[in-house]
């Protein structure tokens, strides 16, 4: 092959690539813009407000809002501007639970599977927080507190990392009020 030629074959390849490269971010670019429509808000952060979490925890600030289906989202947050504590809220609609990656007919047989999977990866018994929801579980995992509710709008999960115990349950109460 000549010089020529091989210019030519190295041009060709890159421009191939870098075809593929803009076609597999304009797909990527199509998949979020269904992940989270600007047009709504995620019942997330319709569950814990801004004003509510600043309460818990004054400086924090909110850095993702996502719907990845109908009634399925996650939010999380900054708690309390330090950037050491941060907050990670799930939520499922009734409807969501059936269509979840792994899915259960009813919200109530949703919370127990995570629940008691969690027990049993984790190798600990739950903990109930007294008044919050209809259920609640907690676990505490290496400086984690994994908080998993079943309310009357659905199931949530809350991972909060270096939070307290009465800003974990804050948090908890504010998610599952009716």
């Amino acid at each position: 092959m000549s010089h020529g030629s091989t210019v030519k074959a190295e041009r060709k390849g890159r421009c191939w690539t870098t075809s593929l490269a803009v076609a597999v971010l304009a797909l990527a670019s199509v998949d979020a813009s269904k992940a989270q429509p600007a047009e709504s808000t995620p019942l997330c952060a319709s569950l814990l407000t801004a004003a509510e979490l600043e309460e818990v925890a004054p400086g924090s600030e909110a850095m993702r809002a996502v719907e990845y289906a109908e009634g399925h989202s996650e939010c999380s947050w900054m708690l309390g501007g330090g950037g050491e504590a941060t907050l990670s809220l799930t939520f499922w609609e009734p409807s969501a639970v059936k269509e979840a990656l792994v899915p259960a007919d009813t919200p109530e047989e949703f919370f127990e599977m995570h629940v008691q999977s969690t027990a049993e990866v984790g190798g600990t018994a739950a903990e109930t927080l007294e008044g919050v929801g209809l259920r609640s579980a907690l676990f505490r995992q290496e400086g984690a507190r994994t908080v998993y509710l079943l309310t009357r709008a659905g199931v949530g999960y809350l991972v909060a990392g270096g939070s307290t115990d009465a800003q974990v349950e804050a948090v908890a109460k504010a998610v599952a009020a009716p």
